[in-house]
């Protein structure tokens, strides 16, 4: 098996709700703010993205060998001076509500 842990800071937009943690199209989980999860997953091409109503976050596409871990972080995009851009990243750019970035 192969392993994604994904870790999320916490802002003050969605310091309340939990964050879709979505795995080949599929939700596999939540994360609430300060959290960190690890999933098995099997080996293989996936791709993962976060999701909170109807906004989310641009997808990531990795392959993972038998026994490797791939981390990940995630946050609102709605901090500082973006706070005031909520109704933009609502309707407008929803792919960008929340940042999805993989640690190296």
């Amino acid at each position: 098996m192969a392993k994604i842990i994904i870790h999320r800071s916490t802002s003050w937009a969605d310091r309340l709700r939990a964050y879709r943690v979505v795995l080949d199209g599929q939700k596999i989980g939540s994360l609430k703010a300060k959290e960190t999860a690890e999933y098995e997953i099997a080996p293989g091409e996936h791709s993962l993205r976060m999701g909170i109503d109807w906004c989310g976050s641009q997808t990531i596409n990795f392959t993972l060998s038998d026994g490797d871990t791939k981390r990940f972080a995630c946050a609102s995009n709605l901090q500082g001076l973006k706070l005031f851009l909520g109704f933009y990243y609502t309707f407008f750019s929803r792919n960008n509500y929340l940042m999805l970035t993989e640690l190296h």
